[in-house]
């Protein structure tokens, strides 16, 4: 099962909101909403990594398959419109 949890909105830039992210049994804390060019997407937590050109870098924690990926993208949206939050 996949779903949304504890949806706080946060509008700055393209970060729309902070959630955690139910999936089969693990919860993964720190999810962001975004928009974008290509419209909503999600990112994953992540660590800083250090300096690089142009200031610090960071990293993913949590990687899946692009399909995947895309699966739970859908499942997020439309959970958060289902709870009218979009």
């Amino acid at each position: 099962m996949i779903g949304v949890l504890n949806f706080k909105p946060f509008e700055q830039g393209s970060i729309l909101g902070f959630f955690d992210l139910r999936y089969h049994g693990l919860v993964i804390k720190g999810c962001r909403l975004m928009t974008g060019q290509n419209g909503l997407w999600f990112s994953f937590p992540q660590k800083e990594g250090g300096d690089g050109e142009g200031g610090p870098k960071y990293f993913d924690i949590i990687y899946m398959t692009a399909p995947e990926r895309e699966h739970i993208r859908r499942v997020v949206i439309a959970e958060l419109e289902e709870q009218d939050v979009l």
